[in-house]
């Protein structure tokens, strides 16, 4: 079986050829996809000026049209998402440490059993369903989740304001902040990845696709872990 470093070289393959990036876009963008994510960083790599990467990003983002490096990001992890070529293999050793807040008690049972099923059991859940709660459990909570997945379509809750109160805290900046929504509402989307989501997806419509979902975030934010 291939690594996931093989699949993630694949799926950046496959990324720049379906949006027709240049050499260099590829080369600045795999830095970003394994890590590098600073201009300074990705300038020093590369051999080449930060202005130069700068520019770069410009040109990547307008021919996807995004505005962003965390949007950018986000849509390469719902291209593998797309991806049936794809192959994921999570870290079955670890435990992993998952808070969601998700109201809908069907579809967080649904997540808890696609989660186990992806982990062999190898998880630890947390749950809030009112992410008005969720600030406050992160900060009384001894050991801070792995992931965090929130519902963007809570009746009271204001899902926005709590992104943004975790990406713009140093102690929780660093969790890759998962948010599944009903529909596709393009300003949503722009919104979320503005405040620093780092994935906005469509809820799949059966257990299946939850868990190849679910199994290709995992596999993606647990190496890449880390603020754009």
């Amino acid at each position: 079986m291939k690594t996931s470093t093989d699949d993630t070289k694949q799926a950046i393959e496959a990324f720049t050829k379906k949006h027709n990036l240049t050499r260099r876009e590829k080369d600045i963008f795999s830095q970003l996809v394994l890590k590098n994510v600073t201009a300074e960083g990705i300038a020093k790599s590369l051999e080449i000026s930060k202005n130069t990467v700068r520019i770069h990003f410009q040109n990547i983002f307008s021919k996807i049209g995004i505005t962003s490096k965390s949007e950018l990001l986000g849509t390469f992890v719902d291209f593998l998402i797309q991806g049936e070529e794809i192959i994921v293999t999570s870290n079955q050793n670890k435990v992993l440490r998952i808070m969601i807040a998700e109201d809908d008690t069907e579809f967080k049972n649904l997540m808890i059993k696609a989660f186990n099923k992806i982990r062999n059991n190898g998880i630890d859940i947390s749950d809030v369903n009112d992410t008005a709660k969720l600030i406050a459990h992160l900060e009384e909570s001894k050991s801070l989740p792995d992931l965090i997945v929130l519902n963007n379509n809570m009746p009271v809750s204001d899902e926005f304001s709590v992104l943004k109160d975790i990406k713009n805290q140093k102690a929780l900046e660093h969790i890759p902040v998962i948010m599944f929504s009903k529909s596709h509402d393009q300003e949503e989307i722009k919104k979320a990845y503005s405040l620093g989501v780092n994935s906005y997806l469509k809820k799949p419509s059966g257990f299946k696709s939850l868990v190849k979902v679910l199994d290709i975030v995992i596999d993606y934010w647990e190496h890449n872990s880390y603020p754009v």
